[in-house]
């Protein structure tokens, strides 16, 4: 019985979003509130907001084609933003790593995208 009491607790803590394709996943349009996530293959999954589409597309990794998704907000909000802090501070260093080895900000800059294009890394505005 605690089995089941357990299993069914996990169940109110996540939903699954299966099927996630085995190409790169993106945020697509919003819609009263909604969000959709999509893939050039033409998946399209509608998350309930843009916390969970972040969360979705962030979670996408090579093999993986179920995500648990939190069902509370304010856990979505803290690791959405917690990546996106890290992604910052990861795009900032390479920027830096570039930038002092070139001296020239155009190249950098570019030269952080291609990284982060390679790394299969989201980018998330601001640095």
């Amino acid at each position: 019985m605690k089995q089941n009491e357990s299993n069914h607790k996990n169940s109110r803590c996540s939903s699954t979003v299966s099927q996630i394709p085995p190409v790169p996943i993106r945020l697509g349009h919003d819609f009263l509130g909604s969000q959709e996530v999509i893939a050039d293959n033409g998946f399209k999954y509608e998350a309930k907001n843009i916390l969970e589409a972040k969360y979705i597309v962030y979670s996408q990794k090579p093999g993986l084609s179920n995500v648990k998704v939190p069902l509370e907000p304010f856990v979505q909000q803290k690791i959405v933003k917690d990546y996106e802090i890290y992604l910052r501070e990861l795009k900032k260093k390479f920027f830096e790593a570039f930038y002092n080895r070139t001296l020239d900000h155009q190249m950098a800059q570019t030269l952080t995208q291609t990284v982060l294009k390679q790394l299969n890394l989201p980018d998330v505005e601001g640095f």
